[in-house]
């Protein structure tokens, strides 16, 4: 998780990535190291988090979600 300036805020696994977004403060984008998904992604978007980077997507398109690809 990172916030406006791309510092990091926390790391955890990309199963727990979802279930962790309420628990930290100040997130702007999430990068995850593999694949992202559709699951993760309408958790972003829930939690008004605009950008999700990935080396990977599986079906993640959600409106208003920008998907950066790394």
């Amino acid at each position: 998780f990172y916030d406006a300036d791309l510092n990091e805020l926390k790391s955890v696994s990309s199963s727990s990535a979802a279930s962790s977004l309420k628990r930290v403060s100040g997130v702007v984008v999430v990068a995850i190291d593999g694949k992202a998904t559709i699951s993760l992604a309408k958790a972003l978007k829930e939690n008004n988090i605009k950008y999700l980077a990935a080396k990977n997507f599986t079906e993640a398109n959600v409106e208003g979600i920008e998907l950066i690809s790394f």
